[in-house]
């Protein structure tokens, strides 16, 4: 965890299968999975650590996932306010496809985090906050001092095991 939190640009964030790979004794990348149906998992998180160059680091802890658990198919999503180029990075040197462009959504800002918009539904608001379901998620969270904030999209990418 504590890692994540200080690798990688959104945190940690939980998954059943959570990979490491060491230099020296010192942890220096590492990958989270979430297993999603049959022998399918989605890659939710990847970093290696900030300050350091880890060549062929994130490839070696692909590789040895897909060897130990031999999945059919893992999917992940890149956000596109840091993967620049759909064609050029880590995704497609390590074999996933682009499957589609996701538009820009929103979430919220509490302080200093942002926090998914699925946490500020209406009924939700309605019954932490005693909000009348008259006013809009919107009007709602204005109320509230929460600000919405938009990102750039996603990419999502598919990978395949090759028969």
């Amino acid at each position: 965890r504590q890692f994540f939190e200080v690798n990688h640009i959104q945190g940690f964030s939980g998954g059943s299968i959570i990979i490491g790979a060491f230099f020296e004794g010192e942890l220096v990348g590492s990958c989270i999975f979430k297993k999603n149906g049959s022998n399918c998992y989605e890659l939710v998180r990847m970093a290696t650590m900030n300050g350091y160059l880890c060549h062929g680091v994130c490839g070696k802890m692909f590789s040895y996932f897909v060897q130990k658990y031999n999945p059919i198919e893992i999917k992940s999503f890149a956000d596109r306010r840091w993967t620049l180029n759909s064609e050029d990075n880590i995704y497609v040197r390590l074999g996933f496809v682009l499957e589609k462009t996701l538009k820009p959504d929103y979430r919220y800002v509490i302080g200093n985090k942002r926090v998914h918009k699925f946490n500020f539904r209406k009924q939700i608001l309605h019954r932490k906050y005693g909000l009348p379901l008259t006013m809009t998620e919107r009007e709602m969270c204005n109320k509230l001092g929460f600000h919405r904030i938009w990102d750039c999209g996603l990419f999502k990418y598919i990978w395949e095991k090759q028969s």
